[in-house]
């Protein structure tokens, strides 16, 4: 199976473990998720190309349009991703979210951060600004000196200054899975993730970490399955059995 998909960041909530800890989790769709073409390579893995989101076929390029076509695919897609996988793929196959991760997992998420545009150096660098007193009447956000006079005549490069901040590839690892809800094809995950609602996410499995466990009333929230629950359940009584 593949260790890297897309998806998209949707809405965030809050759920309590057993213990009574408070978790921010947010939701990412997976469902999607569809094979275009695969290639296969000497050591044996097949490099496969992967198509997410929707988009109008006519708003697509023709190579795009094309590669689609030859999939058997019908609905237009929004971001394609290399990437590579274990076994044999066939193109127009729907990757499922119970097939790439689980709940315990930890991934690596790349996306892009909220745009704020032209920001002061206050918020951009977290700069303290002048002093309000002994005459700095509008001195409060001021970025202070930003350099020498004669020597060196000049602003030395990557002064940190005013300018447009946000809007970067920001990249988070070891994020947990704490849930996968197969009905809805979404997952779960620990914290924050960088950009807007509705951003496209990377997803690249990193390995297995701690299962985290929930409340009844947090698995419901978060559409877990009955059947996993009791399996996982049953799985932790053997253990400490």
């Amino acid at each position: 199976m593949v260790d890297t998909v897309l998806a998209q960041k949707k809405d965030m909530r809050q759920v309590w473990t057993e213990n009574g800890t408070r978790l921010v989790v947010t939701k990412l769709y997976i469902g999607g998720n569809v094979v275009v073409r695969t290639v296969s390579q000497e050591d044996d893995s097949t490099q496969v190309q992967i198509a997410f989101g929707d988009k109008k076929m006519h708003n697509m390029a023709k190579a795009q349009q094309a590669q689609l076509a030859a999939a058997k695919i019908e609905a237009g897609k929004r971001v394609f991703l290399e990437t590579t996988a274990t076994e044999e793929l066939n193109p127009g196959r729907i990757l499922l979210a119970e097939e790439v991760v689980q709940a315990g997992d930890t991934v690596k998420v790349t996306a892009t951060s909220k745009g704020k545009g032209f920001t002061g150096v206050v918020k951009r660098w977290g700069f303290a600004g002048g002093p309000k007193t002994h005459g700095q009447s509008d001195r409060q956000r001021a970025p202070g000196s930003i350099g020498a006079g004669t020597t060196p005549g000049r602003v030395w490069p990557g002064k940190k200054m005013a300018g447009r901040s946000g809007g970067d590839t920001v990249t988070l690892e070891n994020v947990s899975v704490v849930a996968v809800n197969p009905s809805e094809q979404v997952i779960w995950v620990k914290g924050t993730i960088p950009g807007a609602y509705n951003t496209i996410v990377t997803l690249r499995k990193q390995g297995a970490g701690k299962d985290i466990a929930l409340n009844d009333f947090s698995k419901a929230e978060l559409g877990v399955n009955a059947a996993e629950v009791a399996a996982t359940e049953d799985s932790t009584e053997e253990t400490q059995a």
